[in-house]
């Protein structure tokens, strides 16, 4: 007596590896690409004090306005 032996193949493919070989390659282009430092504004802050000084002339005071177009000093 023959036996019959069933000759299909599965129609699944194993997905697991990819996703191993994907966060893989994330971590890799992250170290190794070239980080990229702005300068921002350089701002001279005065040394800690306890004394609170009270502005009475409205000369003194300046007004810093950023925008996406510009930035002014008034």
């Amino acid at each position: 007596m023959k036996v019959r032996r069933n000759s299909r193949g599965t129609s699944e493919i194993n997905l697991s590896s990819s996703s191993d070989i994907a966060f893989l390659l994330i971590i890799f282009f992250m170290v190794t690409s070239a980080f990229i430092f702005k300068d921002g504004l350089k701002l001279v802050l005065s040394a800690k004090s306890k004394e609170t000084k009270i502005i009475e002339n409205l000369e003194d005071i300046s007004i810093v306005s950023v925008t996406n177009d510009k930035l002014t000093l008034q």
